[in-house]
C-alpha cells in the first residue's frame, strides 16, 4: 500500500495478495494496525456483485467487489464504502511488485 497517496482512517498499512481461482480472485490481506498488531484475512469472490464472506480476525462482513479495469497496470485503487457501521469512504492506492 502507498501510505502516502491512501486515505485510511486508522493509519494501517495494508498489503494485498491477489490469485485467480475457478470463476474469481482470492485476496488475502495483511493488515498491520498503527499500534503494530497485525492480522491476515482472505475472501474470494466471483466478482458478480454478489456479497461474498469476509474475515477479519474474529470479525465477520460481507464484502461486494466489482472490477473496473485499471488505466494503470501497476496500481491498483480499492475504495471502501463502509455501511454498518455508517463510516467515511477510504481510499487505498497499491503500487504492484510482482
Amino acid at each position: 500500500m502507498d501510505s502516502a497517496k491512501s486515505h485510511v482512517s486508522d493509519g494501517r498499512t495494508v498489503t494485498v495478495t491477489i490469485a485467480t481461482v475457478e470463476n474469481g480472485i482470492k485476496m488475502t490481506f495483511k493488515t498491520r494496525k498503527s499500534e503494530g498488531q497485525e492480522i491476515t484475512s482472505e475472501f474470494t469472490s466471483k466478482l458478480d456483485g454478489k456479497p461474498s464472506e469476509f474475515a477479519e480476525g474474529a470479525h465477520k462482513w460481507k464484502i461486494t467487489m466489482w472490477y473496473n479495469r485499471p488505466l494503470d497496470r501497476q496500481m491498483m485503487t480499492m475504495t471502501i464504502n463502509h455501511y454498518e457501521p455508517a463510516a467515511a469512504d477510504e481510499t487505498l492506492m497499491f503500487n504492484k511488485t510482482s
